[in-house]
């Protein structure tokens, strides 16, 4: 068996560690989602808006 502080160091500082990887992974992920939707909203707000436009143009002659 190890050295008793060693041994609370590694229990302690690990686990820890491990924790705050984790975090970061998923705040990585949930920030790379975020932007994904927001760009995939920004395009269907696009195809929309031009077909709405071309559909207004249609019917008033414009």
């Amino acid at each position: 068996m190890g050295d008793p502080s060693t041994v609370a160091f590694n229990l302690t500082l690990l686990p820890t560690a491990a924790l705050a990887f984790l975090m970061f992974l998923s705040g990585f992920v949930f920030f790379t989602v975020v932007l994904l939707a927001a760009g995939a909203i920004r395009l269907i707000a696009l195809f929309l808006t031009t077909a709405a436009g071309r559909l207004f143009e249609r019917q008033h002659g414009a």
